[in-house]
């Protein structure tokens, strides 16, 4: 099975506003920062570092939030962890810019809406949905 991190990358901690990218393969697909662990690394970690490569997000102590599975178009099953990050920082160079990816913020509550890609969308909007539903307790 493959194993991959995740991050929701909120602006602040009022968590209204989401970082999100695309990939050169498909620029006009907006989604999470996230990738592959590589050997010897923790889904933490990963978290952290596929949010810099892909956005140039400096986060804070990742939050786990949970998991989906999902088969890869080569066949294999795919474990994708999830965090959420608090930025830190946000730079101005980051190595997928150079490969023409992109940045953008969005309102927490339009991340369904944005991503494009099952299951991960199914897994986001699930989130959003129980975070709505508890502010509005």
């Amino acid at each position: 099975m493959k194993q991959r991190a995740s991050a929701i990358c909120f602006r602040d901690s009022t968590r209204q506003e989401v970082l999100l990218c695309t990939s050169n393969k498909d620029p006009e697909r907006w989604g999470l920062p996230g990738g592959g662990i590589e050997e010897g690394e923790e889904a933490p970690d990963s978290a952290i570092r596929e949010s810099l490569e892909e956005t140039g997000f400096v986060g804070g102590e990742p939050e786990y939030i949970g998991e989906y599975f999902h088969i890869s178009k080569d066949g294999f099953e795919v474990r994708t962890r999830v965090y959420t990050l608090i930025m830190i920082e946000l730079r101005d160079d980051w190595r997928e810019k150079y490969y023409k990816s992109h940045r953008k913020w969005f309102p927490f509550s339009e991340l369904p809406q944005r991503i494009p890609k099952i299951p991960q969308k199914t897994f986001v909007s699930k989130f959003v949905n129980l975070r709505l539903k508890k502010l509005d307790e």
